[in-house]
């Protein structure tokens, strides 16, 4: 019998189905596009770029935020920033945060897969979008740039792109063996879990720490580096807007059975609504990490976004939130399993 989990680290192989017939099809083969390890190293990159061709000064990244983002910046020539911004609270950016000048950026983000803030008040400085929860928001954006990372939607081992939707120049990763050895290894990582999955072996123990490994060592200064190959491959295969698709089929369905959970609230609201996922806040962090013991008891994997937060309410959200995957892995009848599972511990409520 196969072993069956929901959530967590994608696997690889995949189904012969999500791949393309012709990899000339995929928006990642254009010129108009830098592939690089990660998404932090394509916005490490991006401000690289900027420094070295427009002198720009400062950068500006929402409180609430991934903060490993934040430290990979650091030995950057640019000041970096935050500025108040919950995506549970607020809707708008306050200009008073954040100087309008040529020789400053603001990160906006697509948190979730939400609409980001609106930027139009902001006639000079330079807006960067990040669409990790969103892929194909690059072709709705108004920003100067784009940049992702790839692996939060997508079964490759590492990889992140940015893109310019106004047409301006990119930054261009070099090759770095390290980075290459680090993408074999979470290779290795996604083959043991498929292996597990489809009970070749019983070691789960052992992909694990080979993702968690993995992980820790994408702060390295040396993943400041092009996509390796072997996450290249894979990628210019993938069938991207049929594995999103089926991923927003699967939200959907998952929505539907969830609206009459009084107790449960989704982050969001019917305007402006994730589409990365589930994204569950709890009432407190006591009953998250309940419902989270829960959900890990049968074999679904939830993940906090983001751990270690700084300020109060953000902290708040980091506290209370659960995010649960819906994406290509998991059919209808996972959808049913994962949210009637949700249903049976508000049932006394």
């Amino acid at each position: 019998m196969k072993h069956k989990e929901y959530g967590s680290d994608f696997n690889y192989p995949i189904d012969s189905r999500w791949y393309l017939n012709d990899s000339a099809d995929t928006f990642f083969s254009s010129t108009e596009v830098s592939l690089f390890f990660s998404g932090r190293s394509a916005l490490y990159h991006l401000l690289s770029h900027g420094i070295a061709s427009f002198n720009w000064k400062e950068v500006y990244l929402p409180s609430y935020y991934c903060h490993e983002v934040y430290r990979f910046l650091e030995h950057l020539d640019i000041g970096v920033h935050y500025y108040n911004f919950n995506p549970l609270y607020d809707n708008i950016i306050d200009k008073d945060d954040i100087p309008d000048r040529p020789d400053c950026v603001l990160v906006n983000v697509s948190f979730f897969g939400m609409e980001p803030a609106d930027t139009r008040d902001f006639d000079r400085s330079v807006i960067i979008d990040d669409i990790s929860h969103n892929l194909v928001a690059y072709t709705m954006s108004n920003a100067h740039y784009c940049f992702a990372s790839l692996r939060k939607e997508l079964p490759v081992p590492v990889g992140g792109f940015c893109y310019s939707p106004k047409g301006h120049s990119l930054p261009k990763g070099k090759l770095n063996r390290k980075a290459s050895i680090l993408a074999e290894r979470k290779m290795e990582a996604m083959g043991l879990k498929y292996q597990y999955l489809q009970s070749a072996h019983e070691d789960k123990s052992g992909y694990r720490n080979i993702f968690a490994n993995a992980e820790v060592k994408f702060e390295e200064t040396y993943t400041q580096a092009v996509m390796p190959e072997t996450a290249v491959k894979i990628l210019l295969k993938l069938d991207i807007e049929a594995l999103l698709l089926q991923k927003q089929k699967n939200l959907n369905q998952a929505l539907n059975i969830l609206k009459d959970v009084k107790a449960l609230t989704l982050l969001g609201n019917p305007n402006n609504a994730p589409t990365f996922g589930l994204v569950l806040n709890c009432i407190t962090h006591e009953k998250r990490d309940a419902l989270k013991k829960h959900l890990v008891h049968n074999n679904i994997f939830p993940a906090i976004l983001w751990p270690d937060q700084n300020a109060g309410r953000d902290k708040m959200l980091e506290n209370n939130m659960l995010f649960i995957h819906t994406d290509f892995r998991h059919d209808a009848q996972d959808i049913t399993f994962i949210t009637n599972t949700i249903k049976t511990f508000y049932s006394d409520e």
